[in-house]
């Protein structure tokens, strides 16, 4: 359930029209309440126990970002797949456009093929092209390997 101090601190800083433009899985959800219901609280039935760490924020005029991880428990459905209780690592980039001090646009890539893995799941049947790779990626859940 989206926690009544999430959706207060949301609304006070977007633009009740804005949207949310997410990668495929994500999804596009124009304001407010779309957003809460269809991003939001999917999102929290499906993962608890989140902790947010940004690596890095830029700002730049109207342009905010941000990228990092959440480190959460899969507890609940993720895309038809079942609470496993693993513990997993979320990464996202984050880019807000900010107007009259409220975000009016959000744009969002969250690493889903990486997550599906984490559970079990190949999202490219084999042909990821990580196989080509010389060394697996040096940070995983935000430790050097």
């Amino acid at each position: 359930m989206v926690s009544t101090q999430i959706i207060s601190v949301t609304a006070d800083m977007l633009r009740w029209t804005f949207r949310w433009i997410g990668n495929a899985g994500c999804g596009y959800k124009v304001g407010l309440n779309e957003f809460q219901q269809n991003w939001q609280r999917p999102f929290q039935d499906a993962f608890s126990g989140k902790v947010c760490i940004d690596e890095a924020r830029v700002t730049e005029g109207e342009w905010c970002s941000a990228f990092g991880r959440q480190e959460a428990v899969h507890s609940g459905d993720f895309m038809g797949i079942p609470a496993t209780h693993k513990k997993i690592e979320i990464r996202y980039m984050d880019f807000w456009k900010v107007v009259d001090g409220k975000i009016v646009d959000n744009w969002v890539m969250v690493d889903f093929p990486a997550i599906l893995q984490q559970l079990g799941v190949d999202p490219f049947g084999g042909h990821g092209w990580e196989k080509l790779d010389s060394q697996s990626a040096p940070i995983q859940n935000g430790e050097e390997s």
